[in-house]
């Protein structure tokens, strides 16, 4: 993949794919041990579940595959057995599709999954989970002809709030039919794909640009249908770039194409300069795009037409079926040099202690991009708290700490954000080593250690004690952010201070980075993992959560792990 140069700015958005939980389970599983995880699986009503798949799963390098896995029996309670000692993320999937797959407890995100630590002489049990009804999409996929497409592989996405997570796939039948079934309630768009030929639905280009599909518990929604597999829907953008001179052809010389979304110029695709200096880029979705010229990684570069950077860049159209030509450029002599060596950036995660390692903390890398700091890689520690961050440009960076598990979180060196952070510099094919941080805090055995959050009751009318007339209470303005909470810092507010919506209600915005939870209980003094949990929804960055029918008397907690 190509990376920016020094000079400007080639990446301007790009899309955070949290590590999740989220497939069927592969048909094998590892197992060596004696450990056992036990609990009931129920449905939102304390209603057993039978025949609901268990998985155990344990963190391998970037991976978390399936140690051990079972199915609840009639009562709905289940035991996985034969674990080797260690902490394990627990999901819980109905292989039937009529129930929402979900991890303990309650979240589809592997960082937000509570990690549950057993050993022969401790099994872990009272592992519980209430499942939702799950909802499901249906469709045809059919060439421009009207004929079934067989084998249309799809993916839906889900909105979590900070981006788009994929959640389940399936192909399309003989007869073009396809189901994603066992869906969490939620926002959704649709990938697919059919013989090297890429789409999302409604006949969108990308997946920022994509239609939203909304689903509700147990909601089935149909003739999501889409053609699949015509090159003809396409175009291309070509040219040839040479030395200033127009003349002497430039070999390897990186092209990346950046696409109109929304908002922004994303990063769409690339290609290379062959040894006559000429390049095409094919299978572009009719649109407007810009081009930018690079050498190499980090060396000299443009963008069309002859312009230093993507905002003064000239705008070019693509057609279906038509191939934009002379798209050309001339580069300063020399400009074709070699890639620089990347470098790394390296270092180790504990506890306050200094010693306690902390495994499972999501490593951020923040590169400057002209104007801001942008995220540009990502890691993650392992057992030992030890991570490296890999194939870094040479130059200037701050990293962020994030405990996902735990709440706990700090950028380098011991700050609370990136604007104080320490800048670390990365030269060519050296390891920055010791960017190491002690995070404070014990992990989240208990949300009061490492979360801020806020009680209620009942269902609203209407928002309250709304100073500044905005539709979100004071106390709920401390949720979204803009008077920021503390840790340990819990309020309980009245029905009256939350703001209804359709399907539940808003508790706030959805902040990047941040780590939501919520339960519910008729008992506030329960501990925090005897609540129930329920599942939140993301709806146009904000956080909304659903209100259990005929159940005025419960109460609902949102916790809110902060940075």
């Amino acid at each position: 993949m190509l990376q920016p140069s020094k000079r400007f700015l080639c990446v301007v958005l790009s899309f955070i794919m949290v590590p999740m939980l989220l497939f069927a389970a592969p048909p094998h599983v590892l197992n060596s041990g004696n450990a056992q995880i036990s609990g009931k699986v129920t449905d939102l009503n304390g209603i057993p579940l039978s025949g609901i798949t268990v998985e155990a799963r344990q963190q391998v390098g970037q991976g978390w595959p399936i140690i051990n896995t079972n199915q609840t029996d009639a009562a709905g309670a289940y035991t996985v057995g034969g674990l080797p000692d260690g902490g394990y993320v627990v999901a819980f999937d109905d292989p039937a599709g009529t129930y929402a797959r979900k991890l303990y407890e309650g979240t589809l995100l592997v960082y937000n999954a509570r990690t549950v630590s057993v050993t022969t002489a401790s099994p872990a049990t009272g592992i519980n989970a209430s499942l939702s009804l799950a909802g499901k999409i249906t469709g045809t996929f059919t060439n421009s002809a009207g004929s079934p497409m067989e084998d249309v592989f799809l993916v839906g996405f889900r909105k979590n709030g900070v981006g788009w997570q994929p959640i389940q796939n399936t192909r399309s039948a003989a007869n073009g039919n396809y189901a994603l079934i066992g869906l969490p309630a939620g926002t959704y768009r649709i990938f697919y794909t059919y013989q090297g030929q890429d789409g999302y639905y409604d006949n969108a280009p990308d997946l920022l640009t994509a239609t939203d599909i909304p689903i509700a518990p147990g909601q089935i929604v149909s003739n999501i249908n889409a053609i699949a597999g015509e090159r003809s829907s396409v175009g291309a953008i070509s040219g040839k770039v040479t030395e200033e001179d127009g003349v002497t052809p430039l070999n390897q010389i990186y092209v990346s194409v950046f696409r109109w979304a929304d908002v922004w110029w994303q990063r769409y695709t690339e290609g290379i300069t062959d040894s006559q200096g000429d390049y095409l880029i094919e299978n572009l979705p009719p649109g407007k795009y810009r081009v930018c010229f690079e050498a190499s990684y980090y060396g000299e570069g443009k963008f069309y037409n002859d312009a230093p950077d993507i905002f003064t860049a000239a705008d070019i159209t693509v057609a279906a079926g038509e191939t934009t030509e002379n798209i050309n450029a001339a580069m300063a002599p020399g400009a074709a040099t070699e890639r620089a060596t990347p470098g790394a950036i390296a270092g180790t995660v504990t506890r306050q202690d200094g010693t306690t390692p902390i495994a499972q903390v999501h490593i951020t890398a923040f590169r400057w991009a002209d104007v801001w700091w942008q995220r540009y890689a990502e890691g993650v520690t392992d057992a030992e708290g030890n991570y490296s961050i890999t194939n870094l440009p040479p130059s200037t960076y701050r990293i962020q700490f994030e405990d996902w598990h735990g709440g706990l979180g700090e950028f380098y060196d011991h700050v609370p954000d990136i604007f104080n952070a320490t800048d670390i510099t990365v030269a060519e094919g050296q390891t920055t080593a010791g960017i190491n941080a002690a995070l404070t805090g014990q992990g989240c055995p208990d949300y009061e250690i490492w979360a801020a959050g806020i009680d209620w009751q009942g269902a609203p009318s209407e928002p309250a004690d709304d100073a500044d007339d905005d539709g979100f209470s004071n106390n709920m303005e401390r949720i979204a952010g803009t008077d920021p909470l503390s840790p340990n810092d819990f309020f309980t507010a009245s029905s009256a201070q939350l703001t209804p919506a359709s399907d539940g209600l808003i508790l706030g915005t959805a902040l990047f980075g941040r780590a939501y939870t919520a339960r519910y209980s008729d008992d506030t003094d329960l501990p925090w993992e005897e609540w129930t949990p329920i599942d939140l929804t993301f709806t146009d960055g904000l956080i909304i959560a659903p209100l259990i029918p005929g159940r005025p008397d419960i109460f609902y907690r949102l916790a809110v792990g902060l940075e």
